[in-house]
């Protein structure tokens, strides 16, 4: 039987292509996702950072971040090979960016301004979250910000209810009967999301403080917090 992780690679490795055509429709609100990320990050406009982007996808986050941070240096890492082949085209003449195929368990990270990352995190089992998120804080320099845009559950079944109705909402407007179908199975069988409480007990856990939500739509959450 395959681990949970090469059924997600080989998921996004098979959908890659229509990633970007398809996102839009899946993900609410997808772009004030990205704007919340690139605000929160608390540098000067145009200063020269350091940043890594986790689960990078096909480079949206990066390329937003560049508008603002045109002389940052960018690690941009993801699962899939395909999903850094499209993010290397759209990234195209771009300065100072990395692109790597990796697990996160396992890459070995730089030093950061800031980390990054979006719809990553509720890939990882709860046992494995406080060791990820020290591993995060100990690749920060002093001052440096993590922010993590993701789902996350509610606090209790009502709400989780309530959530994913609103989601569903969304998805009847732009997808199919059968379309929903499959993103809910792939949702069961790939995704473990943790409740935003819990989220934010498990990064002051591993250290960081100034723990904040930027940013929140029902299941959708922008958090994170400084080093």
């Amino acid at each position: 039987m395959k681990n949970r992780f090469s059924v997600i690679k080989e998921h996004f490795e098979r959908e890659a292509a229509v990633f970007d055509k398809n996102f839009a429709r899946f993900a609410p609100r997808y772009a004030e996702v990205i704007e919340a990320l690139v605000s929160s990050l608390p540098f000067p406009k145009g200063r020269r950072i350091s940043v890594a982007d986790l689960g990078c996808g096909t480079g949206n986050i990066t390329k937003a971040l560049l508008k603002k941070y045109p002389r940052a240096h960018v690690t941009c890492i993801d699962l899939s090979g395909q999903m850094i082949s499209l993010a290397k085209a759209k990234l195209k003449g771009c300065k100072n960016i990395e692109f790597h195929v990796a697990d996160l368990r396992e890459f070995k990270f730089g030093r950061y301004d800031a980390v990054i990352s979006s719809l990553v995190m509720h890939h990882f089992e709860k046992g494995d979250k406080k060791a990820f998120y020290r591993k995060i804080y100990d690749c920060l320099k002093k001052g440096g910000v993590f922010y993590n845009a993701d789902i996350t559950l509610a606090s209790n079944r009502y709400l989780q209810l309530m959530y994913m109705e609103k989601w569903l909402e969304f998805l009847r407007k732009g997808c199919s009967p059968a379309e929903i179908k499959r993103m809910l199975n792939n949702h069961k069988r790939e995704d473990r999301p943790a409740s935003l409480m819990k989220e934010m007990q498990t990064l002051a856990k591993a250290g960081f403080k100034d723990i904040d939500v930027i940013y929140k739509w029902y299941y959708f959450s922008v958090y994170g917090g400084v080093k």
